[in-house]
């Protein structure tokens, strides 16, 4: 990384997201990135138990920190408006080239090292963590219920996705351990029964029952107390300060 490269990272934190979503607090690059990396270097811990000096770990841990780099010349970007460039130019890839154009032109270092990232095990890992810190930021700063349900549910599809896309791709990582990290970070699993009350069950897209046992591989993960599906008001959407979303 060049001397120009790094001073023009280190201005990430001038980058706000969450353009077209009310918050009570505005988020900026910087810190989402940083959110990320706790996120991804946790779920990779929690897939791989390899030593912490792993390459393919330091792999992830550079790519949840520069991921939304490019962002310092275009923007955070929200994802319809993603969606409605990769419609118009008739390829799902298009934002991600855009992204490595950007990079190519202004941060040529990163944009070697990360051309291509997106489709590797590591990319699904980042990816992951991305929408997962996506819907914690959401949760507790988004102003309106509605669009805050809106916005978690519309990421739990695309978390499915990911997985499914992800278990065809790398048949040997446990991508059921994957799930019930998503899960039990944003609240909607029950570690002391061991109830398969996942991401999956939420979005309403079949999953088979994960085994009682599965659970105790992930002691204290997670970050709100178990709560019943059986509840209503415990279905797992409670905010960090237990503020109830809209029901699905």
């Amino acid at each position: 990384m060049t001397d120009k490269e790094l001073d023009l990272l280190l201005g990430l934190y001038t980058i706000n997201r969450w353009h077209i979503v009310e918050t009570s607090r505005p988020q900026n690059v910087m810190e989402h990135s940083f959110r990320v990396w706790l996120l991804a270097t946790h779920l990779y811990d929690t897939l791989f138990k390899v030593s912490h000096n792993s390459f393919e770990r330091d792999g992830v841990s550079q790519m949840a920190l520069l991921h939304d780099s490019g962002e310092l010349f275009t923007g955070d970007i929200p994802a319809p408006v993603k969606h409605a460039m990769n419609e118009l130019a008739k390829d799902p890839e298009f934002s991600h080239k855009l992204d490595e154009h950007v990079l190519h032109r202004f941060l040529p270092t990163v944009a070697a090292w990360s051309r291509g990232q997106h489709r590797t095990l590591g990319g699904v890992v980042v990816a992951l963590a991305d929408m997962v810190e996506a819907i914690l930021y959401i949760r507790e700063y988004g102003h309106h219920q509605r669009e805050i349900f809106e916005i978690e549910d519309q990421l739990c599809e695309a978390i499915c996705t990911r997985l499914d896309r992800a278990e065809r791709a790398y048949k040997s990582v446990d991508w059921k351990a994957a799930e019930l990290w998503v899960s039990c970070r944003l609240g909607y699993t029950d570690l002391e029964t061991g109830d398969p009350y996942l991401i999956r069950q939420k979005t309403r897209v079949p999953r088979s029952p994960l085994p009682a046992s599965q659970p105790e591989q992930f002691p204290g993960s997670c970050s709100h107390p178990p709560h019943s599906p059986a509840d209503p008001q415990a279905s797992g959407m409670s905010s960090p300060d237990h503020r109830p979303l809209v029901p699905d």
